[in-house]
């Protein structure tokens, strides 16, 4: 007989701290749920002036690159626009090795003025 008082107190013991679990998870999620704000009209301006700037510039990608409608994103016909075809390459050589080894590399090479 005593092992079945023990089996029906470890039952009791296991519904109670189900239980506890349960309500330890509701005031979890209680806590952590994110609060509901007021309208900011403030920032719902922002918000909207955002957008706006958003959609000017979008405007102005798809003149840029001549689009018939507003692209995903900006590389998306970029690479493939006679437009960026018709650049060339710029090849400058520049000439680094005058001025190796010279003591003062930041110096002016103005005269200062005393």
């Amino acid at each position: 007989m005593a092992k079945e008082q023990d089996k029906k107190t470890l039952l009791v013991l296991l519904v109670a701290l189900g239980l506890v679990l349960i309500a330890c998870g509701w005031w979890l999620f209680g806590i952590l749920k994110p609060q509901t704000k007021t309208a900011d009209p403030i920032q719902d301006m922002q918000i909207q002036k955002i957008f706006s700037l958003k959609e000017v510039a979008l405007d102005n990608i798809e003149k840029f690159l001549g689009l018939p409608g507003k692209p995903n994103s900006i590389f998306e016909d970029f690479y493939s626009d006679p437009q960026y075809k018709s650049l060339k390459e710029l090849k400058i050589d520049i000439d680094i090795s005058e001025g190796i080894g010279n003591d003062y590399p930041f110096a002016s090479s103005t005269p200062s003025v005393q």
